[in-house]
């Protein structure tokens, strides 16, 4: 009942007009590629819109099946999907606007009990395979306006919750919640722009396992990296509270020289997470303090009939993850924390580079284009019980190429597009190493999951491709509106649990 009110108070909340220059628009994607400072972080790139006004209303359904003998990652899913976007100018002030919703119906899902894999070092989870379902709103908003003839200044709001639950025992409930926060300003001058934006994060997730059956108690499990778990105690129902907050900023720099014009940002952010399972006795399971810096440019060259545009991409990802040394008050009372040791991290570094080729009917469409890219993934990941270190190291290249062709017809337009992936990756699943020498290997107080632990290795370094295509029907007279088909396949010969996995997604929408 609750989704269906937002979901009718959503359609409600779209005006259905049409506005005359946004009838050359046919996708949210052109708006984007017309305007590089709508893919950073910087609100007052909104002002530099080459239109007055675009709106998209959309529904939508994907069904998807395989997961490659992840257990962790559904064996199929059901989303379906609804949001309003919109890009408006009244005056000299341009607004955005988002709203959504997303209900995902997950099957056979097991060692795996959190909303997402944001929270690093630890996670519960369990090993009783079932069927999970989550509802997902999402609310977004913006302005931008300039405050001299040179200077603008612009802010953004995103919020979002998500709800998860499992419906067979043992039952986590998740309630997942996120905002953030983002103000920016600019300066423009002559073929030059600059930007700079801050943003403060706050996200929020509390997990409420237990057992409504009767018959059978199931354990729950605090995973750890590396297949590391620990069972938590029997009978008991847990209720554990993440949270985390993120600061921020970037840097935008943007140059139009002759045809050829430069749009890059370079920015990082600082976090730290935090995991109660007791608030009113202050009993605390682990912390994480991470870090991020990430760079990123696009560049492009057009002619009347022809865009060449080059994006590339660098991220370094690095956090680390305590236990705390906690001791407790006489008679049952607060704990109190005396310090804290690193148990694990992560590392994660990736590198992006496409480059696309657009043969043009006009500035806003294309005859056809070709996108073709390479990406590039280095993660290591550490366990520490000293004086033992248990490494796993893993890179993975993927290569990519899509071609679309688009046809113009007097009151539609149609887009067909045809694309390939193949990726491959190694490294090493698990490798001991004596911080001191002279010492015998501690015993360490948790089990190990060799099966999950090689499971999420094959995962991560198997060869794999991939094939997909998509038909997309625009009409394009008076009242536009679109239809989408899309599917993909994967295949992975060399893997012995799940060898494929599919995809199909069907999208309707109107443009206003």
């Amino acid at each position: 009942m609750r989704s269906t009110l937002f979901i009718l108070w959503l359609l409600s909340a779209i005006p259905v007009y049409a506005q005359s220059d946004s009838l050359h628009i046919y996708s949210m994607q052109e708006v984007y590629q017309q305007n590089n400072w709508l893919t950073g972080a910087n609100p007052v790139g909104m002002s530099f819109n080459r239109f007055r006004s675009f709106s998209v209303a959309e529904v939508g359904y994907r069904f998807e099946d395989g997961n490659f003998g992840n257990v962790s990652l559904p064996a199929s899913s059901n989303k379906y999907a609804v949001f309003g976007e919109s890009y408006q100018t009244i005056g000299n002030v341009s607004l955005y606007g988002k709203i959504g919703y997303v209900n995902n119906r997950k099957q056979e899902v097991n060692w795996n009990g959190m909303t997402s894999d944001c929270w690093r070092g630890i996670n519960l989870c369990d090993s009783v395979s079932g069927n999970q379902r989550s509802e997902q709103y999402q609310l977004s908003g913006a302005f931008s306006l300039p405050v001299s003839s040179h200077w603008l200044m612009g802010s953004r709001f995103d919020y979002l919750v998500d709800l998860n639950a499992k419906d067979a025992d043992p039952r986590n409930e998740n309630q997942w919640m996120e905002w953030k926060i983002t103000p920016g300003v600019g300066y423009e001058c002559g073929s030059h722009r600059l930007g700079a934006s801050i943003f403060y994060g706050n996200r929020k997730e509390t997990v409420d396992y237990q057992n409504v059956g009767t018959h059978t108690t199931y354990p729950f499990f605090v995973s750890y990296p590396l297949g590391y778990f620990k069972t938590l105690p029997k009978g008991e129902n847990i209720k554990w509270y993440y949270s985390a907050q993120e600061f921020g900023g970037f840097l935008q720099e943007e140059g139009v020289y002759g045809r050829f014009r430069l749009f890059q940002q370079i920015g990082g952010n600082l976090v730290r997470q935090n995991i109660v399972s007791d608030r009113i006795q202050n009993k605390k399971e682990g912390e994480t303090d991470g870090w991020k810096l990430d760079y990123k440019g696009i560049g492009s060259l057009v002619s009347p009939l022809n865009r060449h545009e080059w994006s590339w991409k660098v991220l370094f990802d690095k956090s680390d993850s305590y236990d705390l040394l906690q001791q407790q008050e006489e008679n049952m009372g607060t704990w109190h924390s005396s310090g804290k040791v690193l148990r694990s991290t992560s590392r994660i570094n990736e590198y992006g580079l496409t480059y696309g080729y657009y043969r043009l009917y006009n500035e806003w469409n294309s005859r056809y284009s070709i996108v073709s890219g390479i990406d590039f993934k280095q993660t290591k990941s550490q366990l520490f019980f000293y004086p033992a270190e248990y490494t796993q190291t893993v890179h993975r290249f993927t290569a990519y190429s899509t071609f679309t062709r688009n046809f113009l017809l007097s009151n539609a337009r149609i887009d067909l597009a045809i694309g390939a992936e193949y990726g491959k990756g190694g490294g090493t699943m698990i490798a001991e190493k004596q911080l001191q020498s002279g010492q015998n290997t501690p015993a360490i107080k948790l089990w190990q999951n060799m099966d999950r632990l090689g499971q999420e290795y094959n995962y991560l370094t198997e060869p794999r491709w991939a094939l997909h295509l998509s038909l997309t029907y625009t009409h394009t007279v008076s009242f536009t509106w679109f239809a989408q088909l899309a599917a993909r396949y994967e295949n992975a010969s060399k893997n012995l649990f799940n060898s494929n996995k599919e995809n199909i997604s069907v999208q309707i929408g109107l443009f206003f």
